[in-house]
């Protein structure tokens, strides 16, 4: 049984048809919802620029954050083998 549906979403002004399963409906509807905040913030302090300019900023923007967030996640999984390495090397002993 397929559980794709769609959700309508807004974004910029702009409606968008997208398809969900049921279960990741909210998801959608948060992400949407957080590229929207993010366009319109952005229209604000650069209200000359096309919607285009600001879709490609707001894309940067959020591509930014994600690698921001991998580097951290990387780091702290640095961290976390390093302990699990002189933990084991400590119950070894």
């Amino acid at each position: 049984m397929n559980d794709d549906q769609f959700v309508e979403v807004i974004i910029f002004g702009e409606r968008y048809k997208l398809v969900s399963t049921y279960k990741d409906q909210e998801r959608i509807l948060r992400i949407a919802s957080l590229v929207n905040e993010r366009m319109e913030s952005l229209s604000k302090r650069f209200p000359s620029y096309t919607k285009a300019k600001i879709a490609i900023l707001t894309s940067l923007n959020l591509a930014d954050e994600l690698f921001k967030l991998h580097a951290e996640q990387d780091q702290t999984n640095e961290k976390l083998n390093s302990l699990l390495s002189i933990m084991d090397q400590t119950l070894s002993q």
